[in-house]
């Protein structure tokens, strides 16, 4: 059950976040019953995944550098 905690706790992080989506799946646990878990997160603009991933000044360096004049 200590499992159990972990993944409640995670998943309760989770769906305190912003920036993205959370598609759920459902399981059916032998002891717990039907559970809804979290199969994957949707982020809809780059900007919320790099601010997710922190980063966010990473990506502005390198496509600082990559960007050639017209």
């Amino acid at each position: 059950m200590a499992d159990y905690n972990q993944v409640r706790d995670g998943k309760t992080a989770l769906e305190q976040g912003a920036g993205y989506r959370i598609e759920y799946a459902e399981a059916n646990h032998r002891q717990l019953g039907r559970q809804r878990l979290p199969q994957q997160l949707v982020f809809d603009r780059q900007d919320d995944l790099l601010g997710y991933l922190r980063k966010t000044c990473e990506f502005e360096r390198f496509t600082a550098g990559s960007i050639s004049p017209m």
